[in-house]
């Protein structure tokens, strides 16, 4: 019961805005709720990056935790195809199947962090009773379940978490376009590098070793986990013995040394007053904090290396922090 209800002010905190900003009348383009990209040419997503969320609930990194394979045990390198329709609202529609009941037809969102069936299709692929999908929920909220089999075209995910839910967004666009029973996220496709061919109405998957995290696990640890308000300070684990400054609206590069303190580690390794640090220890020092942080990862007694600017001329020094702070 208790996770249920987390579930519930999650999606209550970010979706419930969803059913006063639905629209029908997103563009290729605008960034609106249909957007969507349509180059001429196929288009590689090593990492899914286009296409418009339904809503702002449906707009961000991932959940999920499943293991993939391939129907047949087809080898792991072998693409598949998988044909999609698009929708007047330009959202890609496709076909699955869970626990082998459907097809049933859902969006392939590229902003969903998560993937979401229908009370009706959790009904039919036994992961619910047909009572408790009939049954009246608060926001058509019915928690998070396992399918067993997960199947888009040829691509088959097994123990696959799904939120069963009817998405008040989802029900408003199956009045306009038709029955469509969830949204295929980020939990589905992050694994696998894939081109999206949209002349062709085709998309082509192949596996990828990526392993998506269960975000909304997270943002509920985040809500509901104990604050702690006391202050946290990045200190340098050894002694630099230099100063740096970076005034408002020095856009540039780097931060300026303001002072070297004499016999120091900074003095030892030759750098000077005025110059213009750039990298500490293979981390950019373009503020001071970014400085400061750099330093915190350095440790005492080992020599790192800074790229400095001196009179235009980009020098390689090399730094061993003292023991303290």
């Amino acid at each position: 019961m208790k996770s249920t209800l987390r579930h519930l002010v999650v999606f209550l905190s970010l979706s419930a805005a969803s059913i006063l900003v639905f629209s029908l009348v997103g563009r290729v383009g605008e960034g609106g709720i249909g957007t969507s990209v349509q180059p001429s040419d196929p288009l590689p997503l090593p990492f899914p990056q286009v296409g418009g969320s339904l809503d702002p609930f449906l707009s961000g990194p991932a959940l999920g935790e499943a293991d993939f394979v391939f129907q047949d045990d087809k080898p792991a390198a072998q693409p598949v195809e998988v044909k999609f329709k698009l929708l007047r609202s330009l959202h890609m529609a496709v076909d699955v199947k869970m626990n082998d009941a459907g097809p049933r037809r859902l969006i392939f969102d590229l902003g969903a962090p998560i993937t979401l069936v229908s009370g009706r299709f959790a009904a039919e692929a036994g992961m619910i009773t047909k009572e408790q999908a009939d049954r009246p929920a608060f926001f058509g909220m019915r928690g998070e379940r396992v399918a067993k089999k997960f199947q888009l075209g040829e691509l088959v995910a097994e123990d696959f978490t799904v939120m069963v839910m009817d998405h008040p967004t989802i029900k408003a666009i199956s009045e306009f376009l038709g029955p469509i029973d969830g949204i295929v996220g980020y939990p589905f496709f992050s694994r696998y590098k894939f081109t999206i061919d949209y002349p062709a109405h085709t998309m082509t998957f192949t596996p990828s070793d990526y392993k998506p995290q269960n975000v909304m696990n997270q943002m509920m640890g985040r809500m509901f986990a104990s604050r702690d308000t006391k202050k946290k300070y990045i200190s340098p684990a050894g002694q630099f013995g230099l100063q740096v400054k970076k005034p408002d609206g020095d856009a540039a590069p780097g931060v300026t040394v303001s002072h070297v303190y004499p016999e120091s580690p900074a003095a030892q390794a030759g750098i000077e007053s005025g110059d213009r640090l750039l990298i500490l220890d293979g981390r950019w020092t373009d503020s001071v904090a970014d400085a400061v942080e750099a330093a915190s990862f350095a440790k005492a007694g080992q020599s790192i290396k800074l790229t400095v600017v001196r009179d235009k001329q980009s020098l390689q020094l090399e730094l061993q922090p003292k023991v303290g702070i």
